[in-house]
């Protein structure tokens, strides 16, 4: 075997494994066992990233493993395996990337997201129906957005903010005190310099995550 196909079943192998081990991550799990910090493992899958206490929890924190794909997405799987098996990496396409860069809600993604690398995969991805008008960004935010009209209609949050999937509520209640309550059902988030908690969901969010997301972080809320 020479070392290309030594190279090529290795990856087949750590990409295979990489995808069947998100499976286990697809809804928020409570914890099984007490620990004396909270810690990432680093496995998840999407929205969701798995806890050193066994807990499953939406990260829309942008502090531990989580990218502008989520957890375990295939392109960010094939890119750490890339890397792992040193695979030289393509170029960027100039011109699909000054494309993306003309449209706002990119800009404003990727600054919130503090610009998360690019490969080339995730740039066609991103280009191919997640920006623009009535793409995915856009539809989400959407949806976003009506939901955090919901809570301020409620009277559980005195403001909020949503661009481009980020988005910041400022709370009645204590920040902190939210803060932590959310974390014990199951959202990861953090409180900004303006006392307001900041959400920062990868762009693979579904409908069905923003619906079961906010259901917390109504009830924590409350």
């Amino acid at each position: 075997m020479t070392k290309d196909e030594k190279n090529i079943t290795e990856y087949s192998k750590l990409f295979s494994s990489k995808l069947l081990e998100q499976r286990k991550f697809n809804k928020v799990r409570t914890a099984v066992r007490s620990v004396e910090k909270l810690l990432c493992t680093g496995n998840g899958h999407g929205p969701f990233a798995e806890f050193n206490d066994g807990s499953v929890k939406f990260d829309f924190s942008n502090t531990y493993n989580q990218t502008l794909l989520g957890y375990t997405h295939p392109l960010k799987v094939k890119s750490d395996v890339e890397a792992t098996l040193n695979v030289t990496s393509i170029a960027l396409n100039s011109d699909k990337l000054k494309k993306l860069e003309s449209m706002p809600d990119f800009k404003s993604l990727f600054y919130n997201y503090r610009d998360p690398k690019l490969t080339e995969d995730m740039l066609n991805l991103l280009i191919d129906g997640f920006f623009g008008p009535d793409e995915r960004i856009e539809s989400l935010t959407r949806f976003i957005t009506a939901e955090l009209e919901k809570l301020k209609k409620n009277n559980l949050i005195i403001k909020f903010v949503c661009t481009s999937l980020f988005f910041t509520l400022t709370p009645i209640k204590e920040p902190n005190i939210v803060k932590n309550k959310l974390l014990d059902l199951g959202v990861v988030t953090n409180v900004g310099e303006k006392n307001e908690l900041c959400f920062f969901p990868p762009i693979t969010l579904t409908s069905i995550h923003i619906k079961n997301a906010f259901a917390i972080i109504e009830k924590s809320l409350e």
